[in-house]
């Protein structure tokens, strides 16, 4: 029976199964296998120096002439999706290529007054971290990032005859504004209010504006108090005698002579 050689060549990165050079016999029907290692598949297969296609196997049907069989092989690439919800931004964004085995790093950037909220990875949370990183990729991801209003705290105290409202802890998001109203008891005025270590004056309301850090405000009261103006015709006197400051509800007595 006649007898007809195969030649079966490979490149890096993968075999061929049988490789080398195989007799066969007139009419028989061999089968080649073509196997990558690990992060790689098949590029081509070129049979008597024509392209077959991207296959895995191939066989030589009814042998009878010589023929010859070569594969290459190529690196697998991988998608990484990234998107990010509004008030910032994820880089790379969209869908970015990854070879094999290499690392592809992710920044999250909020804009100003945001954070990053959390971050999900492959459908589950990473936290909220600014940056991550895939590494010896060997699979496709998914990575998204959300973001959400800075806040801060107001804190306002006060002494006693009188009331700050709101009173205590309030918190207020990012460029927002507070308004805090100042109220002496019966009898008394506003001393001074202080706001993050500084006098503002005896002022009865004070406005934050465009928060963007937390604050402290702080009131004193003191008694009120009124002006008692005594004086006398010829012939006399009165005493005391001019302008006298008293407290409200307090008392004061006159003397006349």
């Amino acid at each position: 029976i006649n007898t007809y050689t195969i030649v079966a060549t490979t490149g890096a990165h993968g075999s061929i199964s049988p490789a080398g050079t195989s007799t066969v016999s007139y009419g028989y029907n061999p089968v080649y296998t073509m196997t990558p290692i690990t992060g790689y598949h098949v590029g081509n297969v070129v049979v008597d120096g024509a392209s077959v296609g991207a296959v895995t196997s191939y066989t030589f049907s009814s042998v009878s002439a010589s023929h010859t069989i070569s594969v290459a092989y190529e690196v697998n690439h991988y998608n990484i999706v990234s998107t990010s919800g509004a008030n910032g931004t994820i880089s790379p964004a969209g869908t970015t290529s990854v070879i094999f085995g290499t690392s592809q790093a992710y920044v999250m950037s909020p804009t100003t007054g945001y954070h990053v909220a959390d971050v999900v990875v492959d459908g589950s949370s990473v936290g909220a971290v600014t940056s991550y990183t895939f590494s010896s990729v060997s699979a496709a991801h998914t990575i998204s990032v959300s973001f959400a209003i800075n806040t801060f705290n107001i804190v306002a105290s006060s002494g006693a005859h009188g009331g700050i409202s709101p009173s205590g802890t309030t918190v207020v998001s990012y460029g927002g504004s507070q308004t805090y109203t100042i109220t002496p008891d019966a009898g008394y005025l506003v001393s001074s209010v202080s706001v993050d270590g500084f006098g503002v004056g005896a002022v009865t309301t004070y406005t934050f504006s465009s928060v963007s850090s937390n604050h402290t405000i702080s009131v004193s009261f003191i008694p009120n108090s009124n002006t008692i103006v005594a004086s006398s015709a010829a012939h006399g006197t009165i005493s005391p005698t001019g302008s006298t400051i008293v407290s409200y509800g307090g008392s004061q007595t006159y003397s006349m002579t």
